[in-house]
């Protein structure tokens, strides 16, 4: 384990080892390890579910998103209190969990960012947050959201003390 925290933001295309890339770095934070799920638990994402719990072993904790109900926001940080380092993979699917499943209004979605930044800048744990550099590129009906998550990311990078952009898939 080293004694230092790191506070990272980690940006790329889909299926480009974002994740894969951000679970190998947190093995440095040792036995105590967060990992906060978004992936929805639909019959698109079980694979892809499947391949990152196999990269995962009994140091992690997870909380992940179900098929029918959101992240309650709180409960995923409360892991910065029992864990050396957090891992939170798909940030973009964490706030469209809380629109589409949870049925929030939009204006929710602020405060739900603002518990976010306001946890993230004030822990003394380490983090990684991975996403998707451009959420919803093809679909103008989406741009708002795509916006805001661009947005969270700029506002995510301004505490971050490292932001990563992967730009080639990972083998």
């Amino acid at each position: 384990m080293i004694d230092f925290t790191m506070k990272e933001l980690i940006l790329g295309p889909r299926n480009s080892g974002k994740s894969r890339y951000a679970e190998t770095k947190m093995d440095r934070y040792g036995s105590q390890l967060g990992y906060v799920g978004t992936l929805p638990r639909r019959y698109e994402h079980l694979a892809r579910i499947k391949i990152h719990q196999t990269r995962r072993d009994e140091r992690w904790s997870l909380i992940e998103l179900s098929q029918w109900r959101p992240l309650e926001h709180m409960a995923f940080l409360d892991l910065f209190e029992t864990s050396n380092g957090v891992l939170i993979d798909g940030l973009s699917s964490l706030m469209w969990s809380h629109l589409i499943i949870g049925g929030w209004p939009i204006r929710d979605l602020q405060r739900v960012q603002d518990d976010i930044l306001n946890t993230l800048s004030t822990t003394d744990k380490s983090w990684i947050i991975v996403d998707c550099d451009d959420p919803f590129p093809k679909n103008p009906d989406l741009q708002w959201f795509s916006n805001f998550i661009l947005n969270f990311h700029e506002e995510l990078s301004q505490i971050a003390e490292n932001v990563i952009k992967l730009s080639l898939t990972i083998a």
